[in-house]
């Protein structure tokens, strides 16, 4: 779960909004909140059971310095 400590109520947004950006930011989900969640394809292996394939064209999770 992510808290932030502040409560957005329009005349705060800028200061909201870099609250969000750090608290997501700082766990690795930035992404997510600007791309959305990664598509997952699945299909039956050839034993039957369901095989989830990682999206190849995702980017690598990895820190910018």
């Amino acid at each position: 779960m992510v808290v932030i400590p502040v409560t957005l109520k329009g005349s705060n947004y800028l200061h909201w909004t870099r609250l969000a950006k750090t608290a997501f930011g700082g766990r690795g989900l930035w992404e997510i909140v600007e791309e959305g969640m990664p598509q997952k394809k699945t299909i039956l292996g050839e034993d039957g059971k369901e095989v989830v394939l990682a999206d190849a064209g995702a980017k690598k999770k990895c820190q910018d310095d």
